[in-house]
């Protein structure tokens, strides 16, 4: 667990426990709501944040995954789970470009998928309505 810390955060959000782990070589950072304050919060912890699959915070909204944020984690996969309530319009379009721009794979649980797993490094499935296998950029295979 690498946040929240003891002393308690300003917002709600920034309040998310944050996970890091890795399961086959593969690193997974779960950030829960975070927003961009409890992001560079965190980054000022100086906690290992490098992962290769990132959930977005707080689904994918403006106020999250700032370009900092991305350029400490440099997430090869990002996900935002939206659910598929169009009300909210999660993921953010400013948070997309932002994620696109750092040439990461997006998916947002809006598009159809159910889970995303993983059986090495590098294969990664997304199941759903229209399944896909991937091969994460920059694996060497």
């Amino acid at each position: 667990m690498l946040w929240p810390p003891s002393v308690e955060p300003r917002h709600d959000n920034d309040a998310s426990i944050v996970l890091r782990f890795a399961i086959g070589g593969v690193r997974l950072l779960i950030t829960g709501d975070l927003e961009a304050a409890g992001e560079r919060e965190l980054l000022a912890t100086g906690s290992a944040v490098k992962c290769d699959i990132l959930q977005l915070g707080h689904h994918g909204s403006a106020g999250s995954s700032s370009e900092a944020f991305l350029a400490a984690v440099r997430p090869r996969l990002a996900f935002a789970a939206t659910g598929e309530e169009p009300r909210f319009r999660f993921p953010a379009p400013a948070t997309v470009a932002r994620v696109r721009a750092k040439r990461v794979v997006m998916i947002a649980q809006r598009d159809g998928w159910d889970a995303v797993t993983w059986a090495d490094r590098s294969d990664v499935t997304i199941a759903g309505r229209f399944p896909v296998v991937l091969l994460l950029p920059g694996t060497g295979r």
